[in-house]
């Protein structure tokens, strides 16, 4: 009796135990079915990651630039910091063979891409925003859309020979890792590349004008011809105009006050020519050290600037002052021989001012003249798309993931 009782609840385990058994196979088998799953997809993958997607034909990628914001102009170090938007578009045949609900969920991975980066950055970007969109025109072709947003610091060879009334490009150049024969980077025919002027920090210093301008830089395919530019490459400029009435107040006004100051020294007795000379000296070195200012505010240039050549006469000018006045303490000059000299410096003096200014405006005006007439026609460009586009009644369908 007994013995029947101990083996009933045995057998009733011995079943359970199996059942959980079995449960526990079956569970491993299909654990094992989705780790081999899982691991198919990584290979196929990973095989996918040094694979190329590659088009037969050479592909024009549109683009087109905003400058978001722009400030920070560094004339010593070269650089500026910006904010920058750009879109890069073009058509893609393969989606024409999918479905509409196949669009909604694009393998982008899976795309051609131009492999677009960004050439005169310097250091990291700040901030880096990405995504692309679907574009369906009206005649029935889909554009895939690359959109980037990002901020940094950007380096651009100043060009400082009209310094301070120069006029400078501030450049954001992009370029495709691709080769030539497979990219064409071109400017976008349908939207023209815009800056937002009330973002500009640097409104004291400079004047930013209104146009960009984009230019392709296309590396010349001749067999046996050897060029830098591997990459077809896109530069988006926007240009800038010191704003020079800080130097001119600072550094010409009180060089100019230096200079006239010169000819006080003439009030000085004959006898005591050696006070000439030292009063004389002391206003060299003052304009001197006037000369060391200014070179904080410029990079090491090979070449002068005006601001350079203002100084540097204004040196000889004091060191010929110098000269005349060492002269008297070997002899004394007559009454008339003095007041030549001293009409003859007024002379010099008012001529070399009337003609370095000349010089400047005649040097820098047509430069900026130039500016002003591109942006003329950057704003009949606008108005001529404006216009264009009141005439379009349908617009493109827009899918955004």
């Amino acid at each position: 009796m007994d013995d029947k009782r101990l083996s009933s609840p045995s057998r009733h385990e011995a079943k359970a135990l199996q059942l959980v058994l079995g449960d526990l196979a079956k569970n491993i088998e299909d654990n094992s079915k989705v780790l081999k799953t899982v691991v198919k997809k990584l290979e196929t993958d990973q095989s996918r990651v040094g694979e190329e997607i590659r088009r037969t034909e050479c592909v024009e990628v549109e683009i087109m630039f905003k400058f978001l914001g722009i400030g920070n102009i560094d004339t010593v170090k070269q650089v500026f910091h910006a904010e920058v938007f750009y879109q890069a578009r073009w058509k893609e045949p393969a989606l024409g063979n999918l479905r509409k609900s196949e669009l909604v969920n694009v393998a982008w991975g899976d795309m051609w891409d131009p492999k677009i980066t960004i050439a005169n950055i310097e250091g990291e970007l700040t901030t880096d925003e990405q995504w692309k969109t679907l574009k369906l025109t009206n005649d029935d072709e889909y554009w895939i859309q690359s959109r980037r947003r990002f901020k940094g610091v950007f380096v651009e060879h100043l060009e400082l020979k009209d310094f301070p009334c120069d006029v400078q490009d501030l450049s954001i150049t992009i370029m495709s890792e691709r080769s030539p024969s497979e990219v064409v980077l071109i400017e976008d025919r349908d939207q023209i590349s815009k800056l937002n002027n009330d973002n500009f920090l640097d409104h004291h210093e400079w004047h930013l004008y209104a146009h960009v301008e984009l230019s392709a830089e296309m590396p010349c395919l001749k067999p046996g011809y050897i060029n830098k530019i591997r990459h077809s490459q896109m530069v988006a400029t926007c240009r800038v105009s010191r704003r020079p009435w800080y130097y001119f107040w600072n550094m010409v006004l009180v060089t100019f006050l230096l200079l006239t100051l010169s000819l006080c020294s003439f009030a000085i007795p004959k006898p005591a020519a050696y006070l000439r000379l030292s009063n004389t000296l002391t206003l060299l070195l003052t304009l001197v050290a006037f000369k060391f200012t200014l070179n904080n505010s410029l990079p090491t240039i090979s070449y002068l600037t005006y601001l350079d050549m203002y100084l540097l006469i204004g040196m000889l000018y004091l060191g010929f002052v110098t000269y005349v006045h060492a002269s008297m303490l070997y002899f004394v000059p007559d009454e008339d021989y003095e007041l030549y000299v001293v009409l003859g410096l007024v002379c010099f003096l008012v001529l070399f001012h009337v003609g370095y200014f000349i010089y400047i405006v005649t040097g820098t005006s047509m430069a900026k003249r130039r500016m002003v007439a591109k942006d003329r026609e950057y704003f009949r460009r606008i108005n001529l798309k404006r216009s264009t586009a009141t005439m379009i009644t349908t617009s493109p369908r827009l899918y955004r993931y």
